[in-house]
């Protein structure tokens, strides 16, 4: 088996941030005491269908700085009741600091599959889901960058 490093950025420079939209249309959970509520929002990125994760980093690049989680997850369908953490690619990344980014080096990976595809008919998306800790009143645009090792 042969390996082939692979690294995407997602940014504003490159013009394809990830836009985080307001409130509206988004999906809330956790509390229902004001100020406690939180935005989730799962994003498709263009990826390999199948790679060994080894750099995972996420940070806000505008708008009303907030704390925040992120999740890189292996299908565009969790079912809220089979639980999450089946269709994570990696741990849950959280930062409680406002303004700093979430940071992931690991050199011997994780294994990255889209459970979305097929072996004859692979789909080339992974799925990165955010999660603000609080309400910036406002859109707001995120960078990523997530790279590994590709098979073939």
């Amino acid at each position: 088996m042969h390996y082939k490093a692979y690294e995407k950025h997602y940014t504003v420079a490159g013009g394809n941030p990830i836009i985080m939209p307001t409130a509206v249309g988004s999906s809330i959970s956790g509390s229902s005491e004001p100020g406690s509520e939180q935005l989730v929002s799962t994003f498709p990125l263009n990826f390999p269908h199948a790679c060994k994760i080894k750099k995972f980093v996420v940070r806000q690049a505008t708008g009303t700085l907030v704390p925040f989680e992120a999740d890189l997850l292996n299908s565009a369908f969790v079912p809220v009741a089979s639980g999450e953490s089946l269709w994570k690619v990696l741990p849950t990344q959280v930062q409680n600091v406002a303004g700093n980014a979430v940071e992931m080096f690991d050199t011997e990976g994780y294994t990255f599959t889209n459970m979305d595809g097929t072996i004859s008919v692979p789909i080339k998306k992974i799925y990165l889901r955010l999660q603000l800790l609080s309400d910036p009143g406002e859109v707001t645009y995120w960078e990523a960058s997530i790279a590994g090792e590709t098979m073939y």
